[in-house]
């Protein structure tokens, strides 16, 4: 196999003779050693003789690819051409340059408290002649047991990256359990892959894999959903020990190019400011501490790199347009400047960015995480108004739980973080008396690290629209109702009906689509008034009385529609009237006789007029103690007001 080296490392090969018998044996000092590259864009060639005698082939990686090297070693005076009696004392090896672990050539950007992951990058270095990549992912799906979710994983892993199945396994398998018998748990598992080299596409190392697995092209499996961003890709686990291998090739022909265990001053990981980036040399993890250039530098076995690193604090949080959200147009071109709580619709998404101008031309550099490290920032999003909590739920979106927002983009230029506001439905009981807010404002606070304190630094941004609320409907009960639903149900003991509206102040047009069908039955009428009544300023709801005028019986039932509709908002619901024709003259009191036919004679209609002058006059009191209280006019007194403070004494 090829050695692969990421871009930005140095592979150094040792370079000397050997017997028949495999054994070392010392570069002459009279021998010369040429190199020769094929292509000279991808790699550049360093050849170097120690104090000690030793000579060293340095290989640099200057862009992806691959290119042979080829190394003859010859007496001085000698040309390469030139017989001799061995043969000829040559050797070729093949290197390939992969993307980088991290960045390409670039420093990367750290806020205080961020992690870095270097452990997949050490443990692939360090293995990197070998036939595999091995990487662990961390799953948080709690259902299933360890090895079904493992074997999932695998498959997804697999068709993403659109090679076999079998190019792909799973090795090892650690719950992140609380309960260490049943091997349950909600914390998830972290599972050890082996992807075959082999099998993947021309140039590709860890670096890709990562990238596909972090931001990926296509809908992924049921096991990927479940990623663990915040974890990070790593090394598996118990892999501390086996870092011994030495890189270079191990199959050369005249042994000419090998590698050497003595080419680091010091081995894998160390930082150049541990004040700046403090390295686990344990656990290959770096935490950053304070603002500050620093370079981690990696060296095993004849590979080493530098990775640089440019801890700052926060300077600037910027918020984006919203490409999705619960608008409303406000005119004929269909922009969306307006916005309402439109319950069931697509949530408010603010994409935002986060920036610090650490080098001091003004140009902005952008906090990003990435499959080996996590900047760990601490969004906060809250609205500008208290009261807009009764309109919308609050939260954050980022690209550690990318799953609570499935339609976010994910990409390597995308936004890691939103302000995710979605509609709910209001309690009009609470906002009886209270008119909606004017406009809908979203606050986010930004932080650095809850570890690191002692260099917190926090940075805000907030955006705003017009708001209309969206109405909503109640019977005289104080029970919310929706589209469908009976608004009010009328007999000949009940004639009328109300129901309240909660506008927020903004006008609600109220229409009936439809009257009684058929003689004598009758008509319903509407009669919307303001609460309070007669106000001359908008208020924050009315009252629609519902009226069955000359009611008769029929032996029957019917519904009418009844609209409700906000020009501004563009919500219409249609609630229903039910009024029911079976209630007869009969069972009501014996007021008057009646004829034969089952109206009344003449007598009693006379008696229908006159007794009840008789009784209104002379037994005033009586009839106020007789009469039932009328429960519509008690709604339209008390308002919504009187009917929160009944509801709220009924619970």
């Amino acid at each position: 196999a090829p050695n692969t080296v990421p871009l930005g490392a140095n592979l150094t090969l040792g370079v000397h003779l050997a017997d028949s018998l495999g054994v070392p044996l010392a570069l002459p000092s009279n021998f010369v050693v040429h190199r020769s590259i094929s292509h000279a864009s991808i790699l550049a060639s360093y050849l170097h003789r120690t104090l000690n005698g030793e000579t060293h082939l340095t290989l640099q990686g200057l862009r992806t690819g691959c290119a042979a090297v080829s190394v003859h070693v010859m007496p001085w005076g000698e040309s390469s051409t030139q017989p001799h009696d061995t043969g000829p004392l040559s050797d070729t090896t093949t290197v390939c340059i992969v993307g980088g672990p991290l960045v390409d050539n670039e420093p990367l950007l750290l806020q205080p408290g961020a992690r870095v992951h270097l452990s997949a990058d050490a443990f692939n270095l360090a293995h990197a002649g070998q036939a595999s990549l091995t990487l662990s992912l961390r799953l948080e799906c709690p259902a299933g047991s360890t090895q079904t979710r493992s074997e999932q994983l695998a498959q997804d892993v697999a068709r993403l990256l659109r090679i076999e199945a079998s190019a792909v396994r799973w090795v090892d398998t650690q719950c992140v359990c609380d309960d260490a018998v049943t091997l349950r748990s909600s914390k998830g598992v972290d599972v050890s892959l082996e992807i075959f080299v082999q099998s993947l596409p021309h140039g590709m190392g860890l670096h890709e894999v990562a990238n596909a697995l972090w931001y990926p092209f296509e809908e992924v499996g049921p096991a990927l959903k479940c990623l663990d961003r915040s974890h990070g890709i790593r090394a598996p686990s118990g892999s501390r020990g086996r870092f011994g291998r030495l890189h270079g090739s191990t199959e050369l022909k005249d042994q000419i190019v090998s590698g050497s265990k003595h080419l680091c001053a010091h081995q894998r990981w160390i930082s150049s400011s541990p004040r700046v980036l403090n390295i686990d040399a344990y656990k290959d993890e770096a935490v950053s501490q304070q603002p500050g250039s620093v370079t981690a530098n990696f060296c095993l076995g004849g590979i080493s790199m530098s990775l640089h690193f440019l801890v700052a604090h926060i300077s600037e949080v910027v918020l984006e347009d919203p490409f999705a959200g619960p608008f409303v147009p406000t005119n004929a071109q269909g922009r969306t400047s307006l916005l309402s709580n439109l319950v069931g619709q697509d949530p408010l998404i603010i994409p935002m960015r986060v920036f610090s101008y650490p080098d001091g031309d003004g140009q902005p550099w952008e906090y990003r995480s990435g499959p080996f490290h996590d900047q760990r920032l601490f969004v906060k999003c809250m609205p500008t108004d208290e009261a807009l909590f009764g309109f919308f739920d609050f939260e954050v979106w980022s690209i550690q739980n990318s799953s609570s927002v499935p339609f976010m983009p994910i990409s390597p230029r995308a936004p890691q973080a939103a302000c995710i506001m979605r509609p709910r439905r209001i309690d009009p009981l609470r906002w009886a008396e209270h008119m909606s807010p004017g406009t809908v404002g979203v606050h986010v606070s930004l932080q650095g690290s809850e570890r690191q304190s002692s260099g917190m630094r926090t940075a805000t941004a907030a955006m705003s629209w017009r708001f209309v609320p969206q109405f909503v409907t109640m019977d005289d009960s104080g029970r919310q109702l929706s589209a469908g639903d009976i608004c009010a149900a009328l007999s000949r003991s009940r004639p009328a009906g109300t129901a309240w509206v909660w506008t927020g102040g903004h006008p609600v047009e109220v229409s009936l689509l439809q009257q009684l069908q058929g003689h004598n039955r009758g008509r319903v009428t509407l009669h919307i008034r303001t609460n309070p009544p007669e106000a001359r300023a908008p208020t924050p709801s009315m009252s629609i009385t519902i009226s069955w005028e000359a009611t008769e019986s029929w032996n029957g039932m019917a519904e009418l529609h009844v609209q409700l509709e906000s020009r501004v908002s563009g919500q219409k619901e249609v609630l229903l009237v039910r009024v029911d024709g079976s209630e007869s003259l009969t069972e009501q009191p014996p007021i008057a006789a009646r004829s034969n036919s089952d109206r009344p004679s003449i007598m009693g209609r006379f008696l229908l007029v006159i007794v009840p002058l008789m009784v209104f006059c002379s037994c005033g009191s009586w009839l106020r103690l007789m009469m039932p209280p009328n429960r519509i006019l008690h709604s339209e007194a008390t308002g919504m007001t009187g009917i929160h403070k009944r509801v709220l004494r009924t619970y």
